[in-house]
Order: structure tokens, then sequence, then C-alpha cells
């Protein structure tokens, strides 16, 4: 019963680690091309991306090393150059988890960034960059639904 909520709760926090990092991509790039002053507002959104995207991962982790979830059968029952050799199942122990790791790396980068820049233009434009990477990184890597890895849309746990 554990692993089917944390799979729907994991399915769920994605739509908001989507949307907060669109809107904090957004918001800030616009405010760096704008050429407005930092608020505390820039400083929110960016450290509520970093922290939403962390929750994910730590929810993502949990899936992952669950003891008889899918993940931890799979590395049990296969050897690892049987996962390698298969496109599916190399995606989801391998490329997501890894590449979702250095998104929320890079998303955290650009909160300490905001934080310690001190040269509005500087701020923005590396806290810019740094949100935008980070969300090509997670948008790229999400088994959106008609995708090779398609997951639903929505996933409920009953």
């Amino acid at each position: 019963m554990v692993y089917p909520l944390l799979l729907a709760l994991h399915n769920l926090n994605r739509w908001l680690v989507s949307g907060v990092g669109i809107w904090s991509a957004l918001f800030v790039t616009y405010g760096w091309l704008s050429k407005r002053l930092w608020t505390s507002q820039h400083t929110f959104w960016v450290r509520l991306f970093a922290w939403i995207g962390a929750v994910q991962f730590v929810l993502g982790l949990f899936l992952y090393l669950l003891p008889g979830a899918f993940i931890q059968s799979l590395l049990q029952n296969m050897a690892w150059a049987q996962i390698m050799k298969d496109r599916l199942l190399r995606f989801f122990t391998l490329e997501h988890p890894t590449t979702m790791l250095i998104a929320i790396v890079v998303a955290n980068i650009a909160a300490a960034t905001a934080r310690r820049v001190e040269r509005e233009r500087e701020r923005f434009a590396w806290t810019a960059i740094l949100l935008i990477l980070a969300l090509v990184l997670i948008l790229g890597t999400i088994p959106w639904p008609g995708s090779s890895y398609a997951r639903p849309w929505l996933r409920w746990p009953f």
C-alpha cells in the first residue's frame, strides 16, 4: 500500500515542480530582461522551486529504495548489463534519477546564487540561466504520456 501512495504523490508533485519551475524561471527572466530590482518575491519563488524539487527527489528516492518495489525487484533479479540494454529499464533505474539529481542540484545552486550574488544584473542573469537549465532537465526527463517511457497524466493510489 505504501508504494502506490508514494507513486501517486510523486506523480502529483511533478505538477507542482513543473508549475512552480516554469513560473519562477519566467518571473526571474522577466525581471532580468526588464531590468527590475531583485525583490523578496524573486527569492521566494526560486527557493520554493528548489524546495519542491527536493521533496520530489526524496519521494523518488523512496520509490527507488523501497524494498520489494519495482526498482529494487529489478535490481535483485536482473544483471546490471541486462538492465542497461533495455531502454525502458535503463531510463527508470539510471537516467531518470541521475538527471533529476543533477536538476535539483542546479536548482539549489540557483537558490544559492539568488542569495549570494550582490550585483542585480548578475544575480538575475545567473539565477535565470540556472533555473532554465534545471527546468529543461526536469521537463525533458519526466516520463510524459506519449513519450517512450510514458506514464499517466495523473496516477491515483487506488
